[in-house]
């Protein structure tokens, strides 16, 4: 059975599901790479590389991101939301919480600045892994679109 055509067969929800394990996959070889490549002064910026699958309103989309956690912050542990806190208020502590956050200055280490040269680590963690990813991706989303059908039969 073709990749695609057995997608095609499930539910939106289950389309859904299939692509999320899929992206998150493919997402986990770019963050295994990043983070080897990733420049290393404190640490920081390496501990910090998190994944986020990100699924849109409608299913249609997934998405998987990949990059420093804007919640990281100095000790290595992501700074917890308060009880009762909104949103707003929180990305406001975040934000006053100092600049030893890797999310504030890691596209300056990426592209580089006026007198320090760029050390790029997300773009060469997806460039030289595309075929690994790709595999990745189509092994997630099989071995999920699998589990689908074993379900559906019970």
């Amino acid at each position: 059975m073709k990749l695609a055509q057995g997608i095609r067969e499930l539910s939106l929800r289950r389309q859904t599901g299939v692509l999320r394990k899929g992206v998150s996959g493919a997402s986990d070889v770019i963050r295994g790479s990043a983070k080897q490549l990733a420049a290393y002064d404190t640490g920081a910026l390496k501990r910090s590389i998190a994944k986020k699958i990100k699924v849109y309103k409608e299913g249609d989309l997934v998405m998987g991101f990949v990059g420093p956690d804007s919640r990281y912050y100095e000790n290595g542990k992501p700074i917890p939301r308060e009880a009762g806190e909104t949103p707003g208020e929180y990305e406001d502590r975040l934000k006053n919480k100092g600049k030893k956050r890797p999310a504030r200055y890691a596209h300056l280490v990426e592209n580089g600045v006026r007198g320090i040269p760029a050390q790029p680590f997300i773009r060469p963690a997806v460039d030289n892994n595309i075929a690994q990813i790709e595999k990745r991706l189509g092994e997630a989303c099989k071995e999920a679109i699998e589990r689908e059908f074993d379900t559906l039969d019970q």
